[in-house]
């Protein structure tokens, strides 16, 4: 399994289950650290296709593509986590951000709220930007105006 880090809870409660499930199934987990650096990336992942694993759980950073790999990774089974990998064969395992956001603002709507504001990180990444793209259809699906407010790092 390979994720920007661990000190994230987000990642983290992933790294968890995915351990308990492959406890449970007799698996061991090899995990790297990439902190989003695509060079970390490609190295762990060749790292990890050089121990011939059976399959590698990745979360992708904006800048990974298919093409950042050769065919050593046509061999074995991957999977992205929240995040697809552009051009490839990859499967996704994410939240459906883009429904999430429109019954987030659908909620608040029926509750009687107007002013409702999209609070995030930089839209650099898919979730991310899914989640705007579904406030701002919702926002505009009840005749509200969007706004947003980016968190700072």
């Amino acid at each position: 399994m390979i994720v920007p880090r661990l000190s994230d809870p987000f990642f983290a409660a992933i790294a968890d289950s995915v351990n308990t499930v492959a406890l449970q199934k007799e698996y061991t987990v090899f995990s790297a650290t990439t902190y989003g650096i695509l060079d970390l990336e490609l190295k762990a992942i060749r790292e990890m296709l050089s121990r011939r694993v059976e399959g590698v759980l990745h979360v992708p950073s904006a800048g990974f593509s298919a093409g950042s790999m050769g065919k050593e990774w046509d061999e074995v089974k991957m999977i992205a986590i929240d995040q697809p990998v552009r051009e490839s064969r990859v499967d996704l395992v994410s939240v459906d951000a883009f429904e999430g956001a429109g019954k987030a603002v659908k909620h608040l709507v029926s509750h009687g709220h107007s002013r409702i504001a999209c609070i995030s990180d930089t839209n650099s990444l898919y979730s991310v930007r899914e989640r705007q793209e579904g406030y701002i259809g919702a926002m505009a699906e009840h005749g509200l105006r969007p706004s947003f407010f980016t968190l700072c790092a």
